[in-house]
């Protein structure tokens, strides 16, 4: 799911992400990433779910449905 994704990613990275799970929690992601940048796996696997995401600079993440 979107939503362990995520998670996992916050723990390997130190980044936080903010999303209603109410956007999420039908959506999945299955992927194997090993030394690839943030940014690419970021794009992989929330851009096929029409999520998107923006970067401030307290690195804190948001996703939400593209609009």
């Amino acid at each position: 799911m979107v939503k362990d994704f995520i998670v996992e990613i916050e723990k390997q990275s130190g980044y936080f992400f903010y999303f209603d799970s109410t956007h999420v929690d039908s959506l999945f992601v299955d992927m194997n990433v090993s030394s690839e940048p943030l940014l690419a796996v970021l794009d992989k696997a929330l851009k096929p779910n029409g999520l998107s995401y923006s970067i401030d600079e307290t690195t804190k993440k948001y996703t939400s449905p593209k609009t």
